[in-house]
């Protein structure tokens, strides 16, 4: 996999943004309360030890309350 700077539409940027969507429903979300990606607007990876990868994203997401939706940008 590619190192340094993420194409915002690629897979791997997509796939790392899911990876926080789904980490923000487990830990914040309940049947009433969802976050649902918005966009992935840049991201970076770069290569750790152990075979392992690091992922610095800037992503918009949106937080669904009943009928309440709010908009957030987050830089990770």
């Amino acid at each position: 996999m590619a190192t340094g700077e993420l194409n915002p539409n690629h897979y791997p940027a997509q796939r790392a943004a899911k990876v926080v969507q789904h980490y923000l429903n487990t830990r914040y979300g309940s049947p009433y309360r969802v976050f649902g990606l918005k966009r992935v607007h840049s991201g970076n990876a770069e290569d750790v030890a152990d075979s392992r990868r690091k992922y610095q994203l800037e992503i918009s997401v949106q937080e669904m309350i009943g009928n309440v939706r709010k908009d957030y940008l987050l830089h990770l």
